[in-house]
């Protein structure tokens, strides 16, 4: 894997024999092959989207019953308002007007 060191600038690569340390899940140490600087890269592991959505009862539940919004929703499952919209609309779960208050 590349990483450009921050202290002389050049792309780098990185392999298990230059890791100093890890800082915790997302960072680690790791040396440069040109100036022997260690540096830090952070390596972003993202998280699969929550599936629940997909499935019309719990998304009829948490739309209809708890009166959660689409913004709500999405947020909880890691996907847009507009996805959570399609989802409802091919459930055949009917949606409230815009701007219309939660209980």
């Amino acid at each position: 894997m590349l990483f450009k060191c921050y202290k002389c600038e050049e792309m780098s690569n990185f392999s298990l024999g230059t890791v100093f340390a890890v800082h915790d899940e997302l960072s680690t140490v790791v040396e440069c092959q040109y100036c022997n600087s260690p540096t830090v890269i952070s390596i972003a592991i993202q998280k699969p989207p929550n599936q629940d959505y997909k499935d019309k009862d719990w998304l009829e539940i948490e739309y209809t019953v708890n009166r959660r919004t689409m913004s709500q929703i999405a947020d909880m499952c890691g996907v847009s308002a507009m996805a959570i919209y399609q989802w409802l609309k091919r459930h055949e779960i009917e949606t409230r007007k815009r701007g219309q208050k939660r209980l």
